[in-house]
């Protein structure tokens, strides 16, 4: 009789953990219908002083892994450095979309005056559908190595249906500290 008992008992916790179980993989479900996630690939070109070049390359990926599409998206890039750089990539401005049509181009809508953000849209891609990735590819940042530099390069992905931005997966951390020469004769 005990054994008995004890089976039930047993056997009506186990029945209410699968419920439960069952209850979170439903929430799960509905919660997790857009899903996108965004990271960046990079590489560097790096010299240790001199009039040089310094440079890295690098690819900002946006993948919608979930059930629903993301309307509209778009991206902001942050260069955050006190350190003097140029940022260039596949992008036109909007005055300038009816000269020249280039294909997987991004448009910045911010004023090219700020520096250190770049607002970005896809130009000819309205909607990132389920499955589907689109990419900010091969931007450059440029530097020179005159003095020590650090740059910290973050991203954030926005749309119709994620308007307080979503932050990327990975940041790009560069730091560089140039040796002082030593004038004194020795």
């Amino acid at each position: 009789m005990v054994q008995n008992r004890k089976y039930e008992e047993w056997k009506e916790l186990n029945n209410k953990y699968i419920r439960e179980i069952n209850a979170l993989i439903q929430s799960m479900k509905s919660n997790n219908a857009l899903q996108v996630i965004s990271y960046f690939t990079h590489s560097f070109n790096i010299f240790p002083s001199g009039d040089f070049d310094n440079f890295c390359i690098g690819t900002f990926h946006l993948k919608n892994i979930g059930t629903q599409a993301l309307n509209n998206p778009f991206i902001c890039i942050r260069v955050e450095s006190e350190n003097e750089f140029d940022f260039s990539g596949k992008y036109i401005y909007q005055d300038s979309l009816r000269k020249n049509r280039v294909t997987q181009a991004w448009e910045r809508f911010n004023d090219s005056k700020v520096k250190h953000e770049y607002w970005l849209r896809p130009v000819d891609i309205g909607k990132l559908a389920k499955g589907e990735e689109i990419s900010f590819s091969n931007f450059q940042l440029k530097w020179k190595s005159h003095s020590s530099y650090s740059f910290r390069v973050n991203a954030f992905v926005y749309g119709d249906e994620i308007q307080e931005g979503q932050h990327a997966l990975n940041d790009i951390h560069i730091k560089g500290t140039i040796a002082k020469e030593d004038d004194t004769d020795g």
